[in-house]
């Protein structure tokens, strides 16, 4: 049976490759662009471009919806998408300035949620770890600002400060690369 994300695969490729996307050296393998991209789709939303989640953590302020209140699909402080792109990113993306209440469905689309997604990766994220993509993988996943990188145990060297998210998209990514073989 295949990926649930492989209907969306032709779709992926396209984009990965136009937004120029680097190869993601993991050992000995190297998985292309639009391989761990779509490892990262199934990791945020399993493959479902209608998925989204609630991130109550992050719902704090009055920024055009209710605090602590899941209020569907005018939630800035949800993730919405097959990249599960949080509202507030949305927001700023599209440029709606916070307070003013706006509907996040158009995220729900196959093709807008990959394009505000990647566009998000791209500036948020890969650019400024110079395209390391576990590095980049990780602050999507925690958060752009700040760094991908943390003590590890011990205090002994740095490891990724997301380490269990990149494993998850690793892994997915194997799978995408072992079902385009088949």
């Amino acid at each position: 049976m295949p990926l649930p994300s492989a209907k969306y695969r032709s779709l992926i490729d396209a984009l990965a490759a136009h937004a120029h996307l680097p190869p993601w050296h993991m050992g000995s393998q190297v998985y292309p662009g639009s391989a761990w991209l779509e490892g990262q789709v199934l990791q945020e939303s399993a493959g479902d471009p209608r998925a989204r989640r609630y991130e109550g953590h992050l719902d704090r302020v009055a920024d055009g919806d209710a605090p602590g209140v899941d209020d569907a699909i005018w939630e800035d402080d949800a993730s919405y998408g097959l990249l599960q792109v949080l509202g507030s990113n949305l927001r700023a993306m599209v440029g709606v300035p916070p307070g003013t209440r706006m509907s996040f469905e158009f995220a729900l689309r196959p093709a807008a949620g990959l394009v505000f997604g990647i566009r998000h990766l791209c500036d948020e994220c890969l650019q400024p770890v110079d395209g390391d993509v576990a590095r980049a993988l990780a602050r999507y996943n925690g958060g752009p600002r700040g760094t991908s990188l943390v003590p590890g145990p011990g205090g002994r060297g740095l490891v990724l400060r997301r380490q269990d998210y990149v494993d998850a998209v690793a892994g997915w990514t194997r799978r995408v690369a072992e079902e385009q073989l088949l």
